[in-house]
Order: C-alpha cells, then structure tokens, then sequence
C-alpha cells in the first residue's frame, strides 16, 4: 500500500483536520479550526504531558534524532537514504521493516481526545505484522513511557475514528545495529498510567488552565474506555 499524506488520510477516513499552535514557552497546544481562538478548548500535547515525567534530552541526541526521522519516513515514502553517516542504521532499519512488512499508510497524523481534552501527532498509522497498528519512532532511549504515549494516541484515535488498533514501538538508534519492535498488548494498563501523567501535569498547570477556563481542568469523565 502506498504512503499517503494527511490531507489525503483525514478527507479518505473522514475525520476532522487537527491544527497545532505552540506558546511563548514553546509548549505545543492542538485545536479544532472552529476554535483557534477559544484557549479553554485547545489540547495540550502528549508529548509535553510525559516530559514532565523525566529530565529534558541533550540537543545533540535532538538533532540525531531528527535526521532518523526523516530518514525512516523518507524510506517509508519509497526515497531511499544514500549518504554514508548512517548507512548501518539504514541497512538494519530495512531488514526490520522487510522482517514485519512494516507499511505506512498515513504519517505525522495530528489527533485529539476530545472527552479527555489531550492532542498529539502519530508517526505512523499502518501495518506492523499483518495488523493495523499506530507504531511511534524512537531514536534514542527507549522506556515504558513509549507505552504511555502509545496508550493516549490509540484511545484518541479510537475516539474518532470508533477503530482499535495496535501499538507498536520502533526503536531507530544511531549506534545500535540491530532496530527492534515492541509490540504493546496491555492497553488499559498504558492508558490508566498516561491518565495518572496527566493529572500531575494538570495539577502543575493549575493556574494557567483555570486562567483560561479550559474546559477540561475538571473532568469527571477520566477513565479508560476500552
């Protein structure tokens, strides 16, 4: 199956175009074009609900981080990597994406929860082993955070899609030989951890969110739903 883009995905799936904004402080917020400027209805990201879980990252591991990125999703497009800085990465890269056909069928795919008010990009929506699976990209250490964050991408895409899917992780790293897949399997128990992150980050955002009357400061309906 060929990669398609978002704007290709969302009108194909019908589901609703997710934008993103980000604020002085660099945090990033994601919003329905309907309410750009209601502050009280934007998404806080998933990512910047985990970070607060641990110590920032080092640039440089930033930076390394980025270019397999982009070499990843360009392979995933048919563009293949030929330089030589990361040549092994690349090779090994293509024998895990050959050993579990690894497709791609949409990438960079903002979604929202809009029952528990939290917004975030998936890196690949596609096929892991047969199976229709999220699968998010590491390139650096690999942690049971990944576990969260793929446990609050796949309940918001259920939210819209009404579709279950898998989680995968992929680890990509510059210096390790051999890409692994993690295959995820205790959903409630990733989600439940994601939501507990979640209220601490809410707890910490207090007064910003209260400030703004976002809407879901105090929401009764947190739980997990599937």
């Amino acid at each position: 199956m060929a990669t398609v883009n978002v704007q290709q995905f969302l009108a194909k799936e019908k589901l609703p175009l997710v934008e993103r904004r980000y604020d002085e402080d660099g945090v990033r917020w994601y919003y329905l074009p309907k309410d750009r400027d209601n502050l009280a209805l934007h998404f806080p990201s998933v990512t910047d609900i985990i970070k607060e879980m641990k110590a920032p990252r080092k640039t440089w591991r930033d930076n390394v981080g980025t270019r397999l990125h982009e070499i990843v999703e360009d392979d995933l497009r048919g563009v293949s990597y030929l330089g030589a800085e990361y040549a092994g990465t690349y090779k090994a890269w293509l024998q895990l994406k050959k050993q579990h056909g690894i497709v791609a069928e949409a990438m960079e795919l903002p979604i929202v929860s809009q029952k528990h008010g939290y917004g975030g990009t998936l890196d690949f929506l596609g096929q892991y082993d047969g199976k229709r699976v999220i699968m998010d990209l590491k390139t650096g250490g690999y942690s049971k955070k990944a576990g969260w964050q793929l446990g609050a991408y796949r309940e918001a895409y259920a939210e819209m899609t009404g579709e279950q899917v898998g989680m995968v992780g992929l680890k990509v790293t510059r210096y390790d030989s051999k890409p692994e897949g993690f295959v995820y399997n205790h959903y409630s128990w990733c989600f439940d951890t994601f939501l507990a992150a979640f209220q601490i980050w809410k707890d910490n955002h207090f007064r910003e969110l209260e400030r703004n009357g976002w809407k879901w400061l105090h929401n009764e309906h947190d739980g997990n739903t599937t």
